[in-house]
């Protein structure tokens, strides 16, 4: 945590950038900006009272994305894909719980059920709150060696069964990985395609190991953010629409964040299975790629799956106080 609420801008990474950084999905809608590290501590060491760390003082009164306003948005894309427009976009939607939680509680409830996730938790006076437990690695970076994943495709753990809609979803992801490392020429090695587990859910997963020059560090960050996973292909064109038909800012969504430290060592996750911390309830946001071989109430019922993540985590924080 840093000691005051000043909003530090957060620009690009240079050797003396050190902190939280946290990202939105575009710049239009929240800024990007740096907690600086004045305070750290270990989990078992928080007290939270002790340390002033609170919610979000802003009580919220978002509305849900119905199922007909996200099958509208999923008929969107699938006409700008056979116009030849796009080959995928992601379809995002919100989801308004109004129950009051303790962020600190759900945090540390997360952790423990996702050991393999990045778990956050971020509190600015000036931004609000966000808490999230997100698989997907977007640039980590030490010793020189920055790696990255092409994650997309989901299926429930019990039931995987990869269709050439998931395998082409996750195939294009790879695509613009290899292009922007090859456009921006820089030395890269990439790993089998594996089916990965992410709480209640499977992904398909490519892991990347690129040899990392200061100089072309911030040119990496710029071109693969944000991913087809979370965007789409092309991505102006993808961007464009997506910012024509969805009802909501994705804020945060779908954007980065984690510790930086220089040029030496970051750890930047793509903002997944997150939500946005209110004092009277929380807002969920959820998304799902949609190609011109997409089902749209399959993609709905993929976002309703999604949910769990951190409805399980609230859950058990319930159940852990009572």
């Amino acid at each position: 945590m840093q000691k005051d609420d000043v909003l530090h801008p957060f620009n690009r990474i240079k050797e003396a950038t050190k902190g939280f950084v946290c990202h939105p999905f575009v710049q239009d809608s929240k800024p990007p900006f740096i907690i600086k590290a004045d305070l750290k501590k270990e989990l078992e060491k928080i007290d939270f009272q002790t340390l002033g760390l609170v919610n979000s003082p802003n009580s919220g009164s978002l509305k849900s994305t119905n199922k007909t306003e996200f099958l509208q948005l999923v008929n969107n894309i699938q006409l700008a894909i056979k116009k030849g427009q796009i080959q995928k976009a992601i379809a995002s939607k919100i989801e308004w719980v109004e129950e009051a939680v303790n962020p600190f509680e759900v945090f540390v409830s997360a952790c423990q059920m996702y050991p393999n996730a990045f778990v956050y938790y971020w509190h600015h006076p000036k931004v609000g709150s966000w808490l999230g437990a997100t698989p997907e690695t977007f640039i980590r970076l030490k010793n020189g060696i920055a790696n990255t994943m092409a994650l997309a495709g989901t299926q429930p753990v019990e039931s995987v069964n990869w269709s050439d809609k998931e395998i082409e979803e996750q195939a294009l992801v790879n695509q613009h990985i290899i292009k922007v490392c090859t456009d921006l020429k820089l030395d890269f090695s990439q790993s089998k395609t594996e089916t990965v587990k992410a709480g209640v859910i499977a992904h398909l997963r490519t892991e990347f190991a690129i040899k990392a020059e200061q100089i072309k560090l911030n040119p990496l960050l710029e071109n693969l953010h944000p991913t087809p996973a979370v965007c789409g292909l092309p991505k102006k064109e993808a961007l464009k629409l997506i910012k024509a038909f969805e009802k909501h800012e994705r804020q945060y969504y779908c954007g980065f964040l984690g510790p930086v430290d220089g040029f030496e060592t970051l750890d930047l996750f793509v903002n997944l299975r997150c939500m946005q911390v209110f004092t009277n309830g929380v807002v969920l946001y959820l998304g799902a790629g949609i190609t011109a071989a997409s089902i749209a109430d399959n993609e709905w019922e993929e976002t309703c799956l999604k949910s769990q993540t951190l409805k399980k985590a609230m859950e058990q924080s319930y159940a852990s106080k009572s």
